[in-house]
């Protein structure tokens, strides 16, 4: 089995005991034994960078493009970069550090995480922006209009560069998610009402791609769960090609297929 696989538990979310659906929730017809591993809901294609990688990518970019629309203004100040000094050049080489410590302190970096659209934006906004607006108004304090002109331009602009580039980055990584390229590719291990829950909630949030579940009990589980498949026994799920594909395997039934799962 392929080293990638991460083997999870979800403890916090799942018993280790779960009763079986109710009776009036159970699909009995013989159907059941005819599911197939074919019908999981696998992405043909998915970006082979974890969130984290990607935060920490936008981490990069941010300080990238302050320093690239930094430079240019002290250039335009006529401050030298042979000739000047660390005094003079100083307000112009905080601008990245002082923005970026203004992003990590307002989270405005957990773009992925269960968060509406708009408390991310206002979290760019003001975390980057009132971090730079102390530094302008520093630089006003102790150094004379016209580097101070420069350097507040440079403040403004960087401030304008980080939130869009903020806002296309969530609005690209919220369709990717969508659309399954970011999302976990999961299995469950149980059709029991707890399972029924997990599905429910990330119908909301769309932060798995649950591919389906594995359940030895198919005569008393139904052939679907809130649209997730039932793919086969846990015999199935061992014996599965596409096994190495998937990043989670939640259980939520006894602690004998834990250990199955464990055991892997």
């Amino acid at each position: 089995m392929s080293s990638g696989l991460l083997q999870h538990v979800e403890r916090s979310a799942m018993p280790a005991q779960s009763p079986v659906l109710p009776a009036s929730q159970r699909n009995l017809t013989p159907a059941n034994d005819t599911v197939n591993v074919n019908s999981a809901r696998l992405p043909s294609r998915r970006i082979r960078l974890s969130r984290s990688t990607i935060r920490e990518l936008l981490k990069i970019a941010d300080i990238l493009l302050a320093i690239g629309i930094t430079v240019p203004f002290l250039v335009l100040s006529g401050v030298g970069f042979l000739s000047a000094t660390v005094y003079q050049i100083l307000p112009f080489a905080l601008i990245p550090m002082v923005a970026h410590w203004g992003l990590r302190a307002s989270s405005a970096y957990q773009f992925l995480q269960k968060r509406s659209s708009v408390d991310h934006i206002l979290a760019t906004a003001y975390g980057s922006g009132l971090a730079l607006a102390g530094l302008g108004l520093a630089t006003k304090a102790f150094y004379g209009p016209e580097q101070s002109h420069w350097v507040i331009s440079a403040i403004f602009f960087t401030w304008i560069g980080l939130n869009v580039l903020h806002g296309f980055t969530l609005i690209l990584g919220r369709r990717l998610v969508k659309h399954g390229w970011l999302s976990e590719n999961v299995v469950i291990v149980g059709a029991t009402p707890n399972a029924r829950r997990l599905i429910e909630r990330n119908a909301k949030t769309r932060q798995l791609n649950i591919v389906g579940i594995f359940d030895d009990r198919l005569s008393r589980a139904p052939r679907d769960l809130d649209g997730a498949p039932l793919l086969g026994r846990l015999d199935d799920l061992f014996a599965w090609e596409r096994l190495p594909e998937i990043d989670r395997i939640v259980v939520t039934v006894t602690s004998d297929a834990r250990d199955r799962v464990r055991d892997m």
